[in-house]
């Protein structure tokens, strides 16, 4: 479901569903880059929480009054959580996801990414970009909480010395630069999602 707002939030449309998917973890993003053949497009990503458990996209050129019907971007190896979005330069968009075990606590096993140069008519999808070791299921030292180790992503458009890099934010344990208590980690990609480099933030 999507609410859409003309006057920078004071009102909002009525609801509008976009699909009828089961699913987890939507998350939107839009074309903010003049020079992009696609400026003011925008983008709703999300997991479809039924086998496969592929991530799904749709856009709005309208500014979200009307939809593209939904699309699946990845075929996964393993069931697939989680899902962000973000724009990339020149109006390329990036996807990411964790794949997870098959059994209970399904802790986040690799980490996959997935781009489109053509405004999503197509992507190039990497199942398997990384290995990690997320800590999905409940932290005992905090009092039970439920946690995991969904990754997020964004990149660099400022145009400077890093421009194009690809960062994305993962939590896990047990696998370095992790240690055996939940760390998060930055991994970052300087060769357009070819290869990353990770640093233990905590």
């Amino acid at each position: 479901i999507h609410h859409y707002s003309t006057d920078n939030g004071i009102t909002w449309s009525n609801q509008k569903t976009i699909t009828n998917d089961d699913l987890e973890r939507a998350t939107l993003t839009s074309d903010v880059h003049p020079s992009s053949a696609y400026f003011g497009r925008s983008y709703a990503v999300w997991l479809k929480f039924a086998p496969p458990f592929p991530l799904n996209f749709v856009f709005t050129d309208d500014g979200g009054a009307n939809w593209s019907a939904p699309a699946q971007i990845n075929n996964p190896i393993q069931r697939s959580v989680g899902g962000d979005i973000t724009m990339g330069p020149n109006g390329s968009v990036y996807v990411c996801w964790a794949g997870v075990i098959s059994t209970s606590p399904f802790t986040e096993d690799f980490v996959g990414i997935a781009s489109s140069s053509n405004g999503g008519s197509s992507w190039q999808v990497t199942e398997n970009a990384f290995d990690m070791n997320g800590i999905n299921g409940l932290l005992t030292q905090k009092g039970n909480i439920r946690v995991n180790g969904l990754p997020n992503i964004a990149v660099d458009t400022t145009g400077g010395t890093r421009h194009g890099w690809i960062y994305i934010i993962t939590t896990q344990k047990n696998l370095l630069p992790a240690g055996s208590d939940p760390d998060v980690i930055l991994n970052r990609s300087t060769d357009g999602d070819r290869k990353s480099t990770r640093l233990n933030s905590s």
